[in-house]
């Protein structure tokens, strides 16, 4: 099972983990490395502020990283992991769903002038 924790003024120590459900141990996903924010460095493959998960029917996590508005967007910028594209820094992602029937994955965006991205 995975979880986040959603920041919105200040980031939690991990943003997504794996849950151990027999035992409760959480452990940061995909590893440590992810879940360090170092705000000064490329934002590409660390996690900021992961939003929304979702398990497609191929059994594939996605995960959504909507960043955080206090940080520097031309590092931060959100992102969704699973297709490695980065949306514009103007943008404010918070949720996502997956149709693999029709090959779209659709993302709700309050940021600019808002509405649903495919």
């Amino acid at each position: 099972m995975f979880a986040t924790a959603p920041a919105s003024a200040k980031r939690s120590r991990y943003s997504m983990v794996e849950v151990y459900t027999k035992t409760g141990a959480l452990t940061p996903y995909p590893g440590e490395s992810w879940n360090v924010f170092k705000p000064d460095e490329d934002g590409t493959h660390q996690w900021i502020s992961v939003q929304a998960l979702w398990v497609d029917e191929r059994d594939h996590l996605w995960a959504l990283d909507s960043s955080l508005t206090s940080v520097d967007q031309t590092r931060q910028s959100p992102k969704l992991i699973e297709y490695g594209y980065v949306v514009t820094p103007k943008d404010s992602l918070n949720d996502i769903r997956v149709d693999l029937k029709h090959g779209y994955a659709y993302l709700s965006n309050a940021g600019n002038q808002g509405g649903i991205a495919r």
